[in-house]
This record gives C-alpha cells, sequence and structure tokens, in this order.
C-alpha cells in the first residue's frame, strides 16, 4: 500500500483544495476535503480535474467524485474481499474518459457511461495497477506491480506488452515516453510505439 508520508501535499489532515474567486482584489474561496466532509479516506493518492472541471479523488478507499458541492463515492469493490480497491492513478484521455488504476485493476468512466466500469481483459484482472498516463494520441500506458509495461488503445481496446518492468513513468512534450525500470535504468521511447532504448543507468539515483 502506497505510503501516506511520500504523498503528504496531497493528504496531510486530508485533501485542502483551494477554489479562487476573483470577486474582490487579492480575496478567495478555501474548501477542506476530508472524512468529515464526505472523502472516503484521509489519504489521498492521486487527484484529477476532467475537461469539464470537476475533480477526482483517488484514495485508498475507492474512488471520490467532486462537483465543488457534493462528494460522490465509488467503492470499486474487490470480488475477492468485499473490499475497495485502493486508487493509485487518474487521467483523462483525449476522448474525455477518465481512467482509474487500482489494486483490483483497471476502470474507467466514458461520457456515454453510466458509472464506472471494469476495463475486461485477463492481463488486468485482479492486478494492481500501480499508474497510468494518458497520451494526446489516445494511448494509455499501464505501469503493473512486477509485471510487464502496457500501452493500450483506448479506442481499440488494443493491447502491447514491453519486456519492461516499470516502476515509474512520464511523458515528453514532444511525444516521447521515459520509463524508469526494476533496474533503475532510464529508457525512452521516440514516440511511444517505437523501441525503448536505455538512456542511462546511472540517472537513478536523480529519482530516488
Amino acid at each position: 500500500m502506497m505510503n501516506c508520508f511520500r504523498k503528504a501535499v496531497l493528504s496531510i489532515a486530508g485533501l485542502f483544495f483551494l477554489f479562487v474567486a476573483f470577486a474582490a482584489p487579492q480575496e478567495y474561496l478555501s474548501t477542506t476535503l476530508d472524512v468529515q466532509s464526505g472523502l472516503s479516506d484521509n489519504c489521498v493518492n492521486d487527484v484529477l480535474f476532467d475537461s469539464e472541471n470537476f475533480l477526482w479523488i483517488g484514495t485508498n478507499e475507492g474512488l471520490d467524485f467532486y462537483d465543488g458541492a457534493n462528494v460522490v463515492h465509488f467503492d470499486l469493490l474487490n470480488p475477492e474481499n468485499g473490499r475497495p480497491s485502493v486508487v493509485f492513478s487518474l487521467c483523462e484521455d483525449s476522448y474525455g474518459t477518465v481512467w482509474v488504476g487500482s489494486s483490483n485493476g483497471l476502470f474507467y468512466i466514458a461520457d456515454d457511461s453510466d458509472g464506472v466500469k471494469r476495463f475486461e481483459n485477463p492481463q488486468l484482472d485482479g492486478v494492481s495497477v500501480r499508474q497510468i498516463s494518458c497520451a494526446d494520441n489516445g494511448q494509455l500506458w499501464v505501469v503493473r506491480g512486477g509485471d510487464p509495461l502496457l500501452r493500450i488503445d483506448t479506442r481499440t481496446s488494443e493491447m502491447v506488452s514491453y519486456p519492461i518492468v516499470c516502476k515509474s513513468l512520464c511523458q515528453g512534450c514532444d511525444g516521447a515516453v521515459y520509463v524508469r525500470a526494476s533496474d533503475g535504468s532510464i529508457m525512452r521511447s521516440a514516440d511511444g510505439k517505437q523501441e525503448f532504448q536505455i538512456l542511462s543507468a546511472e540517472l537513478d539515483f536523480m529519482l530516488r
């Protein structure tokens, strides 16, 4: 489970978020979200502002949605133990679909769908999805705990597996994809579709 200390910016005393109101100079309104105000848990692992300006919040007790007035909770229950899934990572693709990486697989919320749905695929069933990242070209990168890196075409559901056990991933402004492999090496794919090339095995200390 993700260490709350390492997520302190997001989770100290719940989620503190500022909504700036320009009604008067140098003034703003603030709202604190925590379990007392409806948040599922005070340990927040990720947050996402979607294209509709709504806030999605991933916690150790599932997924929360905040519209500026009310918090709606989604358990994402694990069918094996009936417990809510831990939500580790959130992103929105270029089609407006919100993707959810959890301790119990991959989920999504589409504009035309009702509620949260599981992305059905044997490679993701019951798997801990630690990080996800949406590219502008409709590709979704999936980092699984201890398993090879995945790339999913969110329109066709086509899936490509890379022989890299990835610890973390980020995308550059030029469309390049950078990964930190489990052996500490830093690897790069120029456009996310070409093969990954090792940049340096000595850059690991910069990411610790």
